[in-house]
C-alpha cells in the first residue's frame, strides 16, 4: 500500500495526443479532464477536441518514471506503457466517432488507481460533399484598378466552412490569399493584391474554393479556370490606363474619349474618313496580345463601287493612333464593313479575333469574314462564311458571343434579316481549332417583314449557368413595334428563345439595336439594353433588363430621349467601366438630334442606377450624325 500511495501521490494526470512530438491531449493535474493539444487538435479550433486523424495517434500520460500506465477508451483497454522521463507514451488507432479517453496506473501488486475523468475526443474523417460555385469574380472579369475585389460563392447550410485561395500562379504554389475557415458567402481582402503597373496587360489571378468541416476535412477544389480574373486592365482600354475607353462613330468620323475618374466631353482623338466611315464600330479586345485594346471601323460604301473597307487600329499608350491595318471587300457592292465585332477567342489560341460583315456581296447574298488574332496580326481572312440566297443580307450583323455550347471555344453568330421575305434568320458557328464555314445552328424569324437578325449581340452569361447567351432583334415585328429574343446557352442547344421582349407601341423599332454582357448594377449578373429609336415620334427609348436566375420580360429601367426625331436608341452599347467605379456603364446614341448634329448619352452604372444621363456628348458639325454607332 505504501507503493500504491506513492504512485497515487506522484501521478501527474496529463494525457497528450502526439503526432510528430508528444504534446496533444493533456491532463494538467489529477483528476483534471484531458484535452487535445492545440498543435494536434486539427480543424477549425485548437481546443474543441475534434480532429480528422484516425491512425498513429500518440498519447502521453504524465507519471513518475517506472509507473505502468493504461490508456482506455471507455471500457476498452487501448494500450499500456511504462513511464519514462516523466510520461508514458502510446500510439493508437481510433475509429471515426466519439471516444471517452481516460487513464490509470496499475501497481506492482495488480491493484490500480482510479480512472481520470474522461476526455471526449471526436474523430471525423468524412470529407464534405459537393463543390462550391464561384459567383464573383466572373471568369476572366476585368477588375481594373480594383486590387481588393469582393469574392462571392454559394454557401449551403449543410456546410460549415469554405477555404479560399487566390494566387497569380494556376498551380497555387504560394497563394497571396489563403483563408482556410470562412463561414460567410463572401470575402474582401484585407490588403491589395500585387500587380505590375508597368505591364499594361494587368495581372492574371486565379481563385479556388473548397468546403471544409470543423474537423479539418477538405472537399474538392473548384476548377481554377472558373476563377480567373484580371487586375490592372479593363475591357475596351485602348491606352492601357486601366479605364475602359469610349468610341463614338458618326457619318465620316470616329471620336475616342479616354476613360478616367473625370471624363472630358471633348474627344481626345478624332479621325475622319469617307465611304460611310464610322457607321460600324467595335472594340475588339486585344488582337495581338500586347495589352492594349484594339478596335475596328467599317466604311461599307468605300469606293471603288461600294466594295467597302474596314480599318483596324491596334491600341497604344499615346494619345494618337498609329496607321491602321485595312481589309477591303472582294467585289463591287459588297458593303464590306457594314458590321464589325469582336470574336473573342474563336480558335482557342489565346488571341482575340475579329469578325467583319459584307451584306451586299453577290447581290445581297452576303458574307462574313473571320480574322484570327496573333502576335503579328496581318488582317488576312482566315474563314469566310456565306449566306444562302440572294437578297438575304447575310452579314449585316455579326457578333462574337462567347462560349454558347460549353466546349471551351467562343462562338460566332451572323444575322441575315432579308431571308425569306425579310422573315430573317441567324446562323451560329461553333468555334474551335478546326472551325469550318458550315452553320451549326440556324434560327428563323416568326413572320415576313420582321427583319429578325438585323441586330445581334452577346449577352454574357445572364443566369450564371456557365454558358454564354445572346440577343437577337427583330425591329419589324407587329407593325414595327419590334421584338427581341434571348437565347441561353447550354450543352443541348434549342432554336426556341428562353425569353421574348416586346416593344411598347407601333413604329417603335424596338430591337433595332441590342447590346449586353456588362453588369451595370453590381448584382453579379450581366445586363442587356435594347434600343427603340422610333418610340414617340422618334424621341426614342432604351430599355435595360437585369440578368438573373429568372429574368423578367418587363424592363427594369427605361431611358428616354430628350427631343422628337432625335432617334435616341438608334445605337446602344454596354461599354465597360469608363469611370473606374466598379460598375459597367452604358451609352445610347441619338444621331438625329438637332438637325443631325447628333448626341450620345452616358449612364454610369451603380447599385442605384437611374435614368438621368451622367455625361452628354454632342456632335460638332451639322449633319455629323454623332452617335450613329458605339464601340462595344
Amino acid at each position: 500500500m505504501k507503493n500504491q500511495a506513492k504512485w497515487i501521490g506522484t501521478l501527474i494526470m496529463t494525457v497528450i495526443l502526439l503526432q510528430s512530438c508528444p504534446s496533444s491531449i493533456m491532463y494538467n493535474d489529477y483528476p483534471n479532464i484531458p484535452d487535445l493539444n492545440s498543435e494536434d487538435d486539427l480543424g477549425y479550433s485548437d481546443s474543441d477536441n475534434i480532429t480528422s486523424r484516425t491512425e498513429g495517434l500518440r498519447f502521453a500520460v504524465g507519471a513518475d518514471d517506472g509507473a505502468k500506465v493504461e490508456l482506455w477508451d471507455e471500457s476498452t483497454l487501448l494500450s499500456s506503457s511504462v513511464s519514462q522521463n516523466g510520461k508514458a507514451a502510446f500510439s493508437v488507432t481510433l475509429s471515426a466517432g466519439k471516444h471517452y479517453l481516460k487513464s490509470r496506473i496499475v501497481f506492482e501488486d495488480g491493484a490500480a488507481s482510479s480512472f481520470t475523468e474522461p476526455s471526449v475526443v471526436i474523430i471525423d474523417d468524412s470529407r464534405p460533399d459537393g463543390i462550391p460555385s464561384i459567383e464573383k469574380p466572373f471568369p476572366w472579369e476585368e477588375l481594373g484598378n480594383n486590387s481588393r475585389p469582393r469574392f462571392e460563392w454559394d454557401f449551403p447550410l449543410a456546410h460549415e466552412f469554405v477555404q479560399l485561395q487566390v494566387d497569380n500562379d494556376i498551380g497555387f504554389s504560394g497563394p497571396e490569399i489563403d483563408e482556410p475557415y470562412l463561414n460567410s458567402f463572401y470575402y474582401v481582402p484585407r490588403t491589395n493584391l500585387p500587380m505590375d503597373p508597368a505591364d499594361p496587360r494587368g495581372t492574371t489571378y486565379y481563385c479556388r474554393l473548397r468546403f471544409v468541416d470543423i474537423a479539418g476535412n477538405y472537399g474538392d477544389w473548384t476548377d481554377s479556370s472558373e476563377g480567373v480574373f484580371l487586375v490592372g486592365h479593363r475591357i475596351n482600354d485602348i491606352n492601357a490606363d486601366s479605364f475602359s475607353d469610349l468610341l463614338i462613330g458618326s457619318s465620316g468620323w470616329l471620336d475616342v474619349f479616354f476613360g478616367g475618374s473625370v471624363i472630358d466631353t471633348y474627344s481626345e482623338i478624332s479621325v475622319p474618313g469617307s465611304g460611310s466611315f464610322g457607321v460600324a464600330l467595335a472594340a475588339l479586345g486585344d488582337l495581338n496580345s500586347d495589352g492594349y485594346g484594339d478596335f475596328a471601323i467599317g466604311a461599307p460604301n468605300y469606293s471603288p463601287n461600294y466594295r467597302g473597307i474596314a480599318y483596324i487600329y491596334l491600341g497604344k499608350d499615346v494619345a494618337e493612333l498609329g496607321t491602321p491595318l485595312t481589309s477591303a471587300g472582294e467585289a463591287d457592292n459588297s458593303n464590306f464593313g457594314i458590321s464589325v465585332s469582336p470574336g473573342f477567342d474563336i480558335n482557342g489560341d489565346g488571341y482575340d479575333d475579329l469578325i467583319i460583315g459584307a451584306s451586299g456581296y453577290n447581290s445581297g447574298q452576303g458574307r462574313a469574314y473571320i480574322f484570327f488574332g496573333g502576335a503579328s496580326f496581318d488582317a488576312e481572312v482566315d474563314i469566310t462564311l456565306s449566306g444562302e440566297t440572294l437578297g438575304d443580307n447575310f452579314g449585316i450583323s455579326v457578333a462574337g458571343i462567347g462560349d454558347y455550347n460549353g466546349d471551351g471555344f467562343d462562338d460566332v453568330v451572323v444575322g441575315s434579316p432579308g431571308y425569306d421575305s425579310s422573315r430573317g434568320r441567324v446562323y451560329m458557328y461553333y468555334g474551335g481549332p478546326a472551325m469550318d464555314a458550315i452553320a451549326d445552328l440556324t434560327i428563323t424569324g416568326e413572320n415576313p417583314s420582321d427583319f429578325f437578325g438585323k441586330s445581334i449581340s452577346k449577352a454574357g452569361d445572364l443566369n450564371r449557368d456557365g454558358y454564354s447567351d445572346f440577343i437577337v432583334g427583330a425591329y419589324g415585328f407587329s407593325g414595327n413595334t419590334g421584338r427581341a429574343y434571348i437565347y441561353k446557352g447550354g450543352i443541348s442547344q434549342s432554336v426556341l428563345p428562353q425569353l421574348i421582349l416586346d416593344g411598347e407601341q407601333g413604329n417603335s423599332y424596338f430591337g433595332w439595336a441590342v447590346s449586353g454582357g456588362v453588369d451595370e448594377n453590381g448584382d453579379g449578373f450581366p445586363d442587356i439594353v435594347i434600343g427603340a429609336y422610333g418610340y414617340n415620334s422618334q424621341m426614342g427609348r432604351a430599355y435595360i433588363y437585369r440578368g438573373g436566375n429568372s429574368m423578367k420580360s418587363l424592363p427594369d429601367l427605361i431611358l428616354s430621349g430628350q427631343t422628337y426625331s432625335s432617334q435616341f436608341g438608334f445605337s446602344v452599347g454596354a461599354i465597360g467601366d469608363i469611370n473606374g467605379d466598379g460598375y459597367g456603364d452604358l451609352a445610347v446614341g441619338a444621331p438625329q438630334y438637332s438637325s443631325y448634329l447628333g448626341r450620345a448619352f452616358i449612364y454610369y452604372g451603380g447599385s442605384a442606377m437611374n435614368n438621368i444621363p451622367d455625361i452628354v456628348l454632342t456632335g460638332q458639325t451639322a449633319g455629323q450624325r454623332f452617335g450613329y454607332s458605339i464601340g462595344r
